[in-house]
């Protein structure tokens, strides 16, 4: 007489880090054979090391009951937050915040930057003169001038709903917006080099910083250095004068 199967069928749960659990769906797979599915939970292990915390491999009895055969954790992969020294969380926090603050005036110096050049570009347009490639060229650098405007001004949007939603943290910023006097004349064109002959906006590559800040201090009311690109930026309040 045969002795009956203990487990009429096998199954393999897999656990991931957020807690979720998920039993494999194993198409062609004969899930009541011990040795093959032995050899998927073994492939399995390695398919879902970074994404879990533990993988089952389940016998199902005849009474649809299920015990656990074996159990592949991945202890690098469960969360001990709850149990880190707290100072070391408190930290993390406050060094995140601390670059929050500096994100916050970087990004609304680097869109008032945005609006200064973008300024001088829609200065140009007033008078351009040029053929069919340099108003290709014209076209792409003002197109990448409003891309990064517009993206440095929805970070502030973003932030500025962080900050209101988190009005309990103290961000120190300075939130003033730049304006630009128009005034309206006979314009010729105004070019980056023209720009910084009237001082009115520059930018260049740091060689010293120390001394590339103090030059710059030296003809502009407003310098700000963005170490994301090593360039250091320089523009007055407003263009002052018809050209």
């Amino acid at each position: 007489m045969c002795k009956e199967k203990r487990y009429q069928k096998y199954q393999i749960e897999v656990v991931y880090t957020n807690g979720d659990k998920e039993v494999l769906k194993l198409a062609g797979i004969n899930t009541e054979s011990y040795s093959k599915m032995l050899d998927v939970y073994k492939s399995v292990k390695d398919k879902y090391k970074n994404e879990a915390i533990a993988i089952k491999f389940l016998g199902i009895t005849k009474n649809n009951g299920l015990e656990v055969l074996f159990t592949k954790e991945f202890k690098e992969n469960i969360n001990n937050d709850l149990e880190r020294d707290f100072v070391e969380i408190a930290k993390e926090i406050s060094d995140k915040l601390l670059l929050i603050s500096k994100k916050i005036k970087h990004d609304d110096t680097m869109a008032r930057m945005m609006d200064k050049k973008r300024d001088v570009m829609l200065h140009r347009l007033r008078n351009f003169t040029g053929d069919e490639t340099d108003k290709i060229n014209f076209f792409n650098e003002l197109q990448d001038i409003e891309l990064k405007r517009d993206w440095y001004k929805n970070q502030h949007v973003l932030e500025q709903e962080f900050i209101n939603n988190h009005d309990n943290y103290n961000f120190k910023y300075n939130g003033n917006l730049f304006n630009i006097n128009h005034k309206v004349g006979n314009f010729s064109e105004l070019t980056f080099d023209e720009a910084k002959r009237l001082k009115i906006y520059e930018e260049k590559i740091v060689n010293n910083l120390h001394k590339d800040t103090k030059c710059m201090e030296n003809k502009y009311n407003n310098v700000f250095y963005n170490e994301s690109n090593n360039t250091i930026y320089g523009y007055n309040n407003s263009i002052r004068k018809a050209i």
